[in-house]
C-alpha cells in the first residue's frame, strides 16, 4: 500500500508538510536554499499540546516570589496531552484568498474531550505564514487547560554547528542556539520581547533563518522556551474552558528566509508598534549620551558594612545645594540617585535602619530636605546636565511608616499558601509589594509626582519590577487573576506616567530592566546585559535596538562605553568597583562621539556588520540618509587581564576594555560605495579626526585603519 502524501502549503518561497493522518508538522522548508528546518520528524508533536487532566497544581519552584527559577513542566502535573501524536486522524481542508491559500487542520481528542482547529495562512508572494489555533471543550463539563503553541519540534538548520539564536534578554544578544533556556516573557532577565529567531551562521552554509512573532497585544503569561530541540510557547498556569466553549491562541507568524535575525527584528517592529504605540521622547532624552547612578551620603556618615561599595557610587556633601559641586567633572550627563529619603539617613538620625530607599519618599531633612534639593538640581540645570530620583518598585522597608502605622502590609506579595516570603527577606528588612495592589500603585503615582512638584527634578526611574513575574494570591487585592503580572505592570505605570506628566510633560521615566512593552508608558530603562559567556559586545548590535529603537535604553553596569558603542546604546557609567580607566574611556567616547552620536544611537542598525582583516575586531553600522558611520573596536575582557579569571558571566562582561597593541585594519563596509565621496576617521582613544583615504571595490568601501576603538563616517 502506497504511504500517502504528506499535506503540503507551498509558495515561491517555503514549503510546510504536515502528515496526512495524524496532522502533525513533518517540515518547514526555505524553497530558495533547499534547507530543511525540521530534522525529529519521528516524534510527530508539533505544532502544538494541550495538556490537561491535572493532579497536582502549576507552581513556580521556589519558596519566593521570584521569577528566576524553572517553572513546573505540565508533564509532571498532567495526566494527558491532547497533540496530533494523540488525536484521531486529521481533517484538513483549503481555502483559496485573494493573495494566497489557507490550510485549516482540524484535530479530535481521542476521548471526546478536545477539538483543536489550526488554520496556516500563506500569501502568494511573502515568506511569512500566519498561524492560529482555536482550542473548544466538546465535554460536559468544565476543563482545565495549559496550551502550548507554537510547538516546532526537532529545530535544526543546516549541519547546527554554527546554529545561533536571539536571545531577548534585557536588550538582547546572539549566542549559540541552546546556550539559555528562555524563560517568562515579562522578566526581562528571561524574555523581554514576543519573538525568536534561530539563524544559520556558518560562512559555508546557506544562512537559513526561522523566526516566529507572537502577536499578543493582551500579554497573556508566557514562557518562551528553548528545550533541545524544541522551541516552545507555553501559556500558563492552567485555565478552565467551560462545555462548548472555545479559546482562541494569539496568532504567530512564521518566518522562513535567507540571512540573520535583523530582518525578523524589523518584522516584530512592524506589529509591536502599532500594538504599544509610544509616546514620543523628550528632546532632551534623545540627547542623553550617558546615564550614571549615584548615592547621597551625608559627610561624616557612618557606612554600614552591607554599603561598603558607597565608596565607588557615594557622593560625601552637607546639604543638597552642593549637589553641583560634588557631580563636576563627572562622567554624567543624567545622574540618578538614590538615598534621598528620610528613612536612608541612618538610626542616629531618623532611628531606622539604614536603607537605600525608604517607601515614604519623604526627602531627607539632614541635607536640608525639599528646597536644598530643588536649589541643587536647578543649579545642575543651568550646566545642562538632569537629575533622575531613583525610586524603588518592589521593595518597601519594613520600617517605613507605610508599613509601621499605614497600609503597607495589605499591599505585599501572598503566595497560595498565604505565605509572604520574597528573594530579599535574607537582608530581614523589606516588604515584598505587589504591583497589583491598587493602593500601592496610587502610592507610588502620588509619591513620584510630589517629588517633581516639589523639586523640579527630571524624571524617576523605578527599580526592580522588570526582573520578575510573580503570581499574587493577596485576596485584599482582588486579583482577576494571580498570574497577571503584566497587566498589573501596565497599570501601575500607566499611572505613573499620568502623574509624573501632569508635573512634568517632559518628565523622563525609566525602570529597570524593561521588557519592550514597558515603552507603551514609560520612555527607557537600564539593559544589564548578563549572560554565558561573552555577550556584552557578542555577535551584533543589540536586537532590541532594532526592535523597539524608539525605546530610551541606558546600558548599565556589565558592559561598559566600549561595548556600548557597538551595541547602538548610550553607555552606562553606573555599577560597582568601576576603576579610573572605565570613566576614562567613558569620557573619551561621549567626546569622540559627538559629531556621530545621533546616528549611531537613532539611525537605522539594521545593517550586515562590516567585515575586518582581523578576527578580534567588532565592526557595526548605523546610517541615516545618506550617511553612513562604522564604530570599530579591538574589545578586550576581564579574563584577558593578569589576575584570575572571574567568577561569574556578570564580571567577565564587566568593564570591557581595549587591548593594547596598536594595529592597521583593513574595513570593508558594503552598499556604501557608489554614494560614498568623503570618509573621516576618527581615533576614539588619541581622540584625533581626520580625512582618510579609500578605495571602492565593487560595492564595498575599503578604509585603512590604525587605530583600536574608532568611528567612520562615510558620505
Amino acid at each position: 500500500m502506497a504511504t500517502p502524501k504528506p499535506e503540503l502549503l507551498t509558495n515561491a518561497h517555503l514549503s510546510l508538510a504536515f502528515e496526512p493522518t495524524t496532522g502533525a508538522l513533518l517540515s518547514i522548508r526555505n524553497a530558495h536554499s533547499g534547507g530543511e528546518m525540521l530534522r525529529a520528524r519521528s516524534a510527530q508533536r508539533g505544532p502544538f499540546a494541550i495538556y490537561h487532566r491535572f493532579h497536582s497544581p502549576y507552581a513556580e519552584l521556589g519558596p519566593d516570589t521570584s521569577a528566576h527559577r524553572a517553572h513546573t513542566e505540565p508533564a509532571d502535573i498532567a495526566g494527558a496531552v491532547f497533540s496530533p501524536a494523540t488525536a484521531l486522524p486529521a481533517r484538513f481542508a483549503r481555502t483559496a484568498t485573494p493573495d494566497g491559500e489557507t490550510l485549516s487542520v482540524t484535530y479530535s481528542d481521542a476521548n471526546g474531550q478536545w477539538r483543536a482547529q489550526l488554520t496556516v495562512a500563506l500569501p502568494r508572494d511573502q515568506s511569512t505564514s500566519r498561524w492560529g489555533l482555536r482550542l473548544t471543550n466538546l465535554g460536559t463539563e468544565p476543563a482545565d487547560y495549559l496550551g502550548v503553541f507554537p510547538l516546532l519540534p526537532g529545530v535544526r538548520l543546516g549541519n547546527r554547528r554554527r546554529n545561533r539564536m536571539m536571545v531577548a534578554n534585557n536588550a538582547g544578544y546572539i549566542t549559540p542556539l541552546w546556550a539559555t533556556r528562555g524563560g517568562v516573557y515579562g522578566d526581562a532577565a528571561q524574555v523581554g520581547m514576543q519573538w525568536g529567531c534561530v539563524f544559520d551562521d556558518d560562512p559555508a552554509g546557506a544562512h537559513d533563518a526561522l523566526a516566529f512573532i507572537v502577536r499578543d497585544p493582551d500579554l497573556r503569561r508566557k514562557a518562551i522556551l528553548y528545550q533541545r530541540p524544541d522551541i516552545a510557547v507555553r501559556y500558563y498556569p492552567p485555565r478552565t474552558l467551560q462545555p462548548g466553549k472555545s479559546v482562541t491562541f494569539p496568532d504567530v507568524d512564521l518566518l522562513v528566509y535567507t540571512g540573520d535575525w535583523k530582518p525578523a527584528a524589523q518584522a516584530y517592529r512592524a506589529w509591536f508598534e502599532p500594538a504599544f504605540p509610544q509616546r514620543p521622547l523628550p528632546g532632551w532624552v534623545r540627547n542623553l549620551t550617558n546615564w550614571r547612578g549615584r548615592w547621597f551620603w551625608r559627610r561624616g556618615q557612618e557606612i554600614p558594612p552591607e554599603y561598603t561599595v558607597a565608596e565607588t557610587v557615594a557622593d560625601h556633601l552637607t546639604s543638597f545645594r552642593e549637589l553641583p559641586d560634588v557631580c563636576r567633572g563627572g562622567p554624567g550627563t543624567l545622574y540618578e540617585y538614590a538615598f534621598w529619603g528620610h528613612g536612608c539617613m541612618g538610626r542616629e538620625r531618623c532611628g531606622r535602619t539604614q536603607v537605600h530607599t525608604d517607601g515614604d519618599y519623604v526627602i531627607r531633612e539632614d541635607l536640608g530636605g525639599a528646597e536644598a534639593l530643588r536649589d541643587g538640581i536647578a543649579a545642575l540645570h543651568a550646566r545642562g546636565e538632569r537629575f533622575l530620583f531613583y525610586v524603588e518598585a518592589y521593595l518597601c522597608p519594613k520600617e517605613s511608616d507605610l508599613v509601621r502605622h499605614g497600609p503597607g502590609l495589605e499591599w505585599q506579595v501572598m503566595h497560595a499558601d498565604g505565605g509572604t516570603a520574597g528573594p530579599y527577606d535574607s537582608e530581614g528588612k523589606w516588604v515584598h509589594m505587589c504591583p497589583g495592589a491598587a493602593g500601592w500603585q496610587d502610592h507610588l503615582a502620588e509619591s513620584c509626582a510630589r517629588l517633581l512638584r516639589e523639586t523640579g527634578a527630571d524624571g524617576v526611574r523605578l527599580d526592580s519590577l522588570g526582573f520578575y513575574g510573580f503570581p499574587c494570591y493577596n485576596p485584599a487585592h482582588q486579583h482577576a487573576n494571580p498570574w497577571d503580572y503584566n497587566a498589573w505592570v501596565m497599570t501601575l505605570l500607566d499611572k505613573v506616567a499620568r502623574a509624573t506628566r501632569a508635573v512634568n510633560p517632559d518628565a523622563y521615566l525609566m525602570t529597570e530592566a524593561g521588557p519592550d512593552f514597558f515603552s507603551h508608558h514609560f520612555d527607557g530603562a537600564l539593559a544589564s546585559p548578563s549572560g554565558p559567556g561573552r555577550i556584552a559586545v557578542s555577535r551584533d548590535v543589540a536586537p532590541m535596538r532594532i526592535a523597539v529603537p524608539g525605546y530610551a535604553l541606558a546600558v548599565y553596569s556589565a558592559a561598559g562605553p566600549v561595548a556600548a558603542s557597538l551595541m547602538g546604546y548610550p553607555g552606562g557609567c553606573g555599577g560597582r568597583n568601576l576603576d579610573a580607566r572605565f570613566y576614562e574611556l567613558d569620557r573619551l567616547w561621549r567626546t569622540a562621539s559627538a559629531p556621530v552620536y545621533p546616528i549611531v544611537r537613532w539611525g537605522d542598525a539594521a545593517h550586515d556588520n562590516p567585515t575586518a582583516s582581523r578576527a578580534d575586531v567588532a565592526l557595526r553600522r548605523f546610517s541615516q540618509g545618506e550617511v553612513d558611520v562604522v564604530v570599530g573596536a579591538r574589545p578586550r575582557y576581564l579574563d584577558d587581564y593578569p589576575h584570575d579569571p572571574p567568577p561569574n558571566d556578570w564580571l567577565r562582561n564587566t568593564n570591557v576594555a581595549l587591548k593594547r597593541n596598536r594595529v592597521t585594519i583593513e574595513v570593508r563596509v558594503r552598499h556604501a560605495g557608489c554614494a560614498t565621496r568623503r570618509v573621516e576617521l576618527c581615533d576614539v582613544l588619541r581622540q584625533r579626526t581626520r580625512i582618510v583615504p579609500f578605495r571602492v571595490e565593487g560595492d564595498e568601501v575599503v578604509v585603512e585603519v590604525d587605530a583600536n576603538w574608532f568611528w567612520l563616517r562615510l558620505a
